[in-house]
């Protein structure tokens, strides 16, 4: 593995993001589920989801700043990070569930839901399935659409190719490789974020788990032919909360193009690009990130 650089290596520690901040570390009972969440600020409740894979600490750069006016949960999404994995197959409902349960055990009665990449397309099922329940939602370089073009399926399925590989041979260079499919510049990949989602991975029978969620997720995008219940654009015209979707001009899998139909198809949606980033803006470019969010969840409701 190439030498990681020595500015990444002196950036903050995931932690020190929130040092000074009230913040707490915990587990819930999501329904059946045993959840980890961190939860920070005050204000109205928003709920940040990570992507495929992942776990809580991809949004930890984002919501240490947005703590200064919301109440913001992150939470390790159903069989992911170190919540439970349920004994059924991980579906569109089961995550949408998962989402409800975690509410009703912080007694959140109404959220914004922020997703980035898998977790976007959570939010956005969970607004369509959850009206009450969700108010505002801030899709992130992802959406529940079909790849548009060879070019895009390529790119999916290197991903995907990526992420198995690292459940496969759990070692740091995969691992590197695969948060370098996400994010664009190694300055931002510094060696805690490795070693976070090293040990993630290793806990017994886990990278097992996220095997079957990467192998799962991306054939669903794949083969998904845009047909509803939970994928296509006549499922996005059915979301009435109002959208920011967010998109990058690095994008992979789905490029800038079809941002914009999907923009297009929600009922209330407004689209922002942020530079310098790849498929994480929300830990790339958490400053130009958070200016988008706060300004869309802050503005009064349609």
């Amino acid at each position: 593995m190439p030498p990681m650089p020595d500015h990444a290596q002196a950036q903050p520690s995931l932690w020190n993001l929130l040092q000074g901040q009230e913040f707490r570390q915990g587990y819930v009972a999501a329904g059946p589920i045993r959840t980890r969440y961190v939860v920070t600020g005050q204000g109205p409740a928003l709920l940040m989801l990570h992507g495929n894979g992942g776990h809580l600490e991809a949004n930890l750069r984002a919501m240490a700043q947005l703590a200064a006016d919301f109440t913001v949960y992150a939470i390790d999404m159903v069989a992911h990070g170190y919540t439970d994995a349920p004994a059924e197959q991980v579906t569109p409902e089961v995550y949408v569930r998962h989402v409800r349960d975690f509410l009703d055990a912080v007694k959140v009665e109404k959220a914004h839901i922020a997703g980035v990449s898998l977790g976007a397309r959570v939010a956005l099922w969970s607004a369509l399935a959850l009206p009450e329940r969700v108010m505002k939602v801030i899709a992130n370089t992802g959406l529940p659409l079909a790849p548009a073009d060879d070019k895009s399926i390529l790119e999916m399925r290197e991903a995907q190719q990526r992420s198995v590989k690292v459940t496969e041979q759990l070692t740091r260079e995969n691992m590197l490789a695969r948060l370098r499919g996400v994010i664009g510049s190694d300055d931002n990949i510094p060696d805690e974020l490795i070693e976070s989602r090293l040990r993630v991975y290793a806990q017994p029978g886990r990278a097992d788990i996220i095997r079957k969620l990467h192998y799962q997720n991306y054939e669903d995008m794949l083969t998904s032919r845009n047909q509803p219940p939970w994928f296509g654009f006549d499922v996005l015209r059915k979301i009435a909360a109002p959208v920011l979707v967010v998109w990058t001009e690095d994008n992979p899998g789905h490029g800038l193009d079809i941002a914009r139909e999907a923009v297009a198809a929600f009922p209330h949606a407004e689209l922002a690009v942020i530079r310098n980033a790849k498929h994480w803006p929300q830990w790339e470019n958490a400053e130009d990130f958070v200016h988008v969010a706060r300004r869309f969840l802050l503005d009064p409701m349609p």
